[in-house]
Order: structure tokens, then C-alpha cells, then sequence
């Protein structure tokens, strides 16, 4: 890995990462906030939810605790959406946004293997994904202390990997349709394509019998950050399943990157 690309990527990522895990952070101690003044009537409102929808919103389990409500208002659905925005706008410039600004040539340029030089944005796209996760949870751990519902010890680590997974194979993808494609409009579409692809199996296969099968072809299947949260429990097959594709998508990209003929 190139030690100077890898700063250079962190600068590049820096500023957006910032606002990023302050709006994240942001909306998690509102909501948290919010919840002493309507816990007693939270449980009324998700009666009259439909079931349906609760599903679609990535409600399995519903439950009237904290754990339950910032799963429904904000960990099943609206947190992935913000981070897959940053991480495909992100993974999708690693190489790409290199040809369309005419620098690949001055990248390349650098004394070392392509191979390190797209790791090290790689790295920075592991590390960015960590600050947001690392947010996330220090703003549910604060939040929940302030209003006197600390959250449990154990469900953190579980929480922390589970989110990460997710953030690590959203990042994967859209750094290998980024080695393939010399447009970042190209690579972006192909990443937030595929993002909606597993997102709509999901939900289908929750809402129908017939299309269950789905589930098996969705990343979302291993997401479970509520049930992280409450019960500190998490997909252990399905975290080393996405891990594992994470780490497939980053090599294929390597290797991708490395075989491409000119790219200027």
C-alpha cells in the first residue's frame, strides 16, 4: 500500500466524512431525544402500522423499546440509505474519477504498483466507513446514557459489526464497478443499481412466501442492527458471508485495475 496515496485519499474523504458522521450523529440525539415524550404512545403508532409496511421500512421484529424504535425510525432502512450514498459516491470515484479529471496519468505516475496505489484508497474507504460506524454507535451509547437507557456492553461490538459489514460490501462493489468503468456516472448507476436489487429481494421475499427465496441473494438478509441493539445478537454466517464478498469485490477490483489496458 502507498503510504502517500493512502493521506491523500484520507484528504480527499475527509471533509465529506465529517459531515457525513455529524449528520448522523445529529439525527441519532434527536431521535433519541425525541423518544421519553412519546414511548407510551409509540407502541398505538406501530399498531396502527401496517404490516406490510412495517416490512418494507425493514421492521421484523417490532418492539416498543429503544432498541426497537431507532431500529424502526433509523437503523433498518434509513441508515444504510445515508451510508450506501456516501460509500457509492466514494467507492465509485477510486479510479474512475481519475480518468474523467485527466489525472490518471499523474496517478500512475507514482513509484509504485497500481495494485498499492488502489489499495490505499481502498483503505480509505475502510477507514471512512469505520468513522461512521464508530459515530453511530458513540451517538446511540451517549444518547441512550442521557436519557437514562444506557444500552447494554454486549450489543456494541455486535451492533459496530454488523453495521460495518454492510458500509464493507456496499464499499466493495462500488470500488470494483469503478475499476471496471472508466465513468463515474457509469460505476455510481451500476452500484446504487445493484443496492436497490437487494434491497426491493428483501422485502419481497418478507412479503410474499413464493419469492422467499430472495432472501438468500440479499446482502440486507445479514442486516439485522436492531436485533443487535436489543438482544446483542448477530448473523454470524451472514457477517463472514458479507465480509468475504467484501473481500472478493476488493481483489476483483485489484486485479481489474491492474489488467486494464491504458486508461487515460
Amino acid at each position: 500500500m502507498s503510504v502517500p496515496m493512502l493521506r491523500r485519499a484520507l484528504k480527499d474523504l475527509r471533509w465529506t466524512t465529517t459531515w457525513y458522521a455529524i449528520g448522523i450523529a445529529g439525527y441519532v440525539l434527536v431521535l433519541i431525544a425525541l423518544y421519553p415524550s412519546i414511548e407510551k404512545m409509540y407502541s398505538d403508532v406501530l399498531k396502527n402500522y401496517p404490516k406490510d409496511l412495517l416490512k418494507v421500512l425493514g421492521t421484523r421484529d417490532v418492539s416498543t423499546t429503544l432498541a426497537g424504535y431507532l431500529g424502526t425510525e433509523m437503523l433498518n432502512i434509513i441508515w444504510p440509505v445515508i451510508v450506501a450514498l456516501f460509500l457509492i459516491m466514494a467507492g465509485s470515484a477510486v479510479v474512475a474519477r481519475e480518468i474523467e479529471s485527466g489525472t490518471v496519468e499523474l496517478w500512475l505516475s507514482v513509484p509504485a504498483s497500481r495494485v498499492r496505489l488502489l489499495a490505499a484508497k481502498l483503505t480509505a474507504l475502510l477507514i471512512g466507513s469505520l468513522a461512521l460506524v464508530v459515530t453511530t454507535v458513540v451517538a446511540i451509547a451517549l444518547g441512550a446514557w442521557l436519557i437514562n437507557h444506557p444500552i447494554a456492553a454486549g450489543s456494541v461490538l455486535p451492533l459496530s459489526l454488523t453495521l460495518l459489514s454492510l458500509c464493507l460490501v456496499i464499499a466493495g462493489y462500488s470500488a470494483l464497478f469503478s475499476a471496471m468503468f472508466s465513468s463515474r456516472a457509469r460505476a455510481a448507476g451500476a452500484a446504487t443499481g445493484l443496492t436497490v436489487v437487494f434491497y426491493l429481494a428483501w422485502v419481497v421475499s418478507a412479503l410474499s412466501e413464493a419469492w422467499s427465496w430472495l432472501r438468500n441473494i440479499s446482502i440486507f438478509t445479514a442486516f439485522g442492527p436492531q436485533q443487535a441493539l436489543e438482544n446483542g445478537t448477530v448473523s454470524i454466517v451472514g457477517t463472514i458471508v458479507l465480509l468475504a464478498l467484501a473481500a472478493v469485490c476488493a481483489g476483483a477490483s485489484l486485479v481489474i485495475f491492474q489488467r486494464r489496458e491504458a486508461v487515460a
